[in-house]
């Protein structure tokens, strides 16, 4: 053990001892284990939901937008043929959503914060009939909670 330790020693070399090239695999081995938990941390978050009329029929195809609103950054997807849609990887910060269908209003919701891990479903989205000029803005939320919380 004592020749491990002083086969390690990364400090200048003093009289009797020297860089043991041997050592270099455990440094890195040990170098890579005290890393894993950083690998594993979660940063981003998922916001899935459910698009319906104000009947509660699905609305496939509805295009949905979520703008980040601080970067300005936009990311866009269509409700599938169930009317679900997913944005994944959505970094922490507070964005506007907007939603876009043919025949119906457009839905806005804005100030809605995203936290690190955090996996929101919004299932209360009811597009109302209208034209797509005509917009419906859902107030902003305030939020604290997990995936099944009341909020």
């Amino acid at each position: 053990m004592n020749g491990l330790i002083k086969g390690l020693s990364l400090g200048r070399n003093t009289p009797g001892s020297s860089w043991n090239p041997r050592a270099l695999p455990v440094v890195c081995a040990l170098l890579f284990l005290l890393s894993l938990p950083t690998l594993y941390a979660q940063t981003t978050g998922a916001l899935l939901g459910t698009v319906s009329d104000q009947s509660g029929a699905v609305v496939p195809g509805a295009k949905v937008t979520l703008q980040n609103q601080s970067s300005g950054d936009i990311r866009e997807v269509a409700s599938n043929e169930v009317g679900r849609f997913m944005f994944a990887g959505v970094q922490p910060g507070t964005y506007t959503i907007h939603i876009t269908s043919p025949n119906f209003k457009t839905w806005k919701r804005t100030g809605f914060v995203m936290r690190a891990a955090d996996t929101r479903d919004l299932s209360d989205i009811k597009l109302e009939i209208g034209s797509g000029n005509q917009v419906v803005t859902v107030g902003s939320v305030h939020y604290s909670g997990r995936l099944g919380e009341q909020w």
